[in-house]
């Protein structure tokens, strides 16, 4: 009798923890913030930014010049954890199109910095 408990006791517990697996893998929620590479790079026309966010926070992406200038802002808004991707088309706030160069990537939210070379090639 102890022994048939014992046996549907760890039956239960296994059936459990594979729930939360499953529940975890489907959420999909980042466990820590992440930037990635730009791709393409270097790049021709536009390239994908990609990044995740562990926490609900304020967050800004910006595209910078070699000289320290803000070319654009491609995200600065609330939000929410997940896994997110934007898209630069070589364009300037203004709608203009940038010399071919080095710029760089930057990214700030929930107590994270990053910041990446990107080429963009004309």
């Amino acid at each position: 009798m102890v022994e048939d408990v014992d046996l549907l006791l760890r039956a239960v517990v296994r059936i459990n923890v594979t729930d939360v697996k499953s529940l975890a893998v489907r959420s999909r929620v980042p466990q820590k913030f992440d930037v990635m590479q730009n791709y393409p790079n270097p790049f021709n026309g536009s390239t994908i930014l990609r990044y995740k966010i562990s926490e609900r926070g304020y967050y800004s992406l910006r595209i910078i010049d070699a000289t320290g200038r803000i070319v654009r802002t491609l995200v600065d808004q609330l939000s929410s954890p997940g896994q997110y991707q934007v898209s630069w088309n070589g364009l300037s706030e203004d709608g203009l199109d940038v010399p071919s160069g080095v710029y760089f990537g930057h990214f700030t939210g929930g107590g994270e910095e990053k910041t990446w070379k990107m080429i963009l090639l004309r």
